[in-house]
């Protein structure tokens, strides 16, 4: 059975709702802040659920060896694309995160823009955590961006509607399941009369939850800030994770 992710029509109708020219220009300075917040020279990186690339080809030209993995043949299209605009030379690989493993290979592992909990079962995301952990060599961290309970409590509304840059009309349905383990977000593209509808569901971590898996699976220390900046996590902010092996 096909689980939402794996509808690569999702991903072409959602790409410029997703990735906005403005958010690929604040990529820039998001990936120097990461650098300064991992505190080590970083060689070589892996950037899973890399998407249109938007980290891989930064870290690029900041001289980093990058391997960008995603399991959209779309998104890997836009990344190449991107890599060769930019003049940059970054491995990506089409491949589902619960599999790929480099056991030693990378200094700094990404998971960003809330690219974790996508599957059904707890077993699976832990496999990518495990995954990430075999990848890095000593001394390496794990930087991981998400949507975290502790802010979708306070921000959390039953429906928004938006026009979009292009005309569109996006609406979004959004319900917390399971004692707050899961959250489901029904999404509507509105076109000329005609609408396209996908279902996103997806696990929720606190940041002691997410502290608790990663030590679990053999990370050494678990950092946990609001920001690239080292902003505390404290208030509405979005969970930054720096797990250490």
């Amino acid at each position: 059975m096909t689980q939402w992710f794996e509808t690569e029509r999702l991903w072409e109708v959602s790409y410029d709702f997703l990735f906005s020219k403005k958010r690929f220009e604040q990529t820039e300075n998001e990936v120097d802040q990461l650098l300064a917040l991992v505190g080590a020279p970083v060689r070589d990186a892996l950037d899973l659920c890399c998407g249109p690339g938007r980290a891989s080809i930064v870290l690029a030209r900041r001289g980093v060896q990058v391997t960008g993995v995603d399991r959209s043949r779309f998104m890997l299209d836009k990344a190449r694309a991107g890599a060769i605009e930019a003049n940059v030379d970054v491995e990506f690989i089409e491949d589902d995160m619960r599999r790929f493993v480099r056991a030693d290979s990378y200094d700094l592992v990404l998971s960003l823009f809330t690219s974790f909990g996508y599957f059904e079962s707890q077993a699976d995301n832990l496999r990518v955590l495990e995954n990430a952990r075999r990848s890095l060599r000593t001394g390496g961290a794990f930087v991981l961006q998400m949507m975290n309970k502790e802010l979708l409590a306070q921000m959390l509304h039953p429906a928004a509607v938006m026009t979009l840059p292009d005309g569109r009309v996006f609406f979004e349905h959004r319900r917390v399941l399971d004692g707050w383990e899961r959250v489901v977000n029904d999404w509507y593209f509105l076109d000329s009369g005609r609408y396209e509808h996908f279902t996103l569901r997806h696990f929720l971590y606190s940041g002691v939850e997410l502290r608790t898996l990663l030590l679990s699976v053999g990370f050494s220390s678990v950092e946990l800030y609001g920001g690239f900046g080292k902003e505390p996590f404290v208030g509405p902010a979005r969970l930054h994770a720096v797990a250490r092996v």
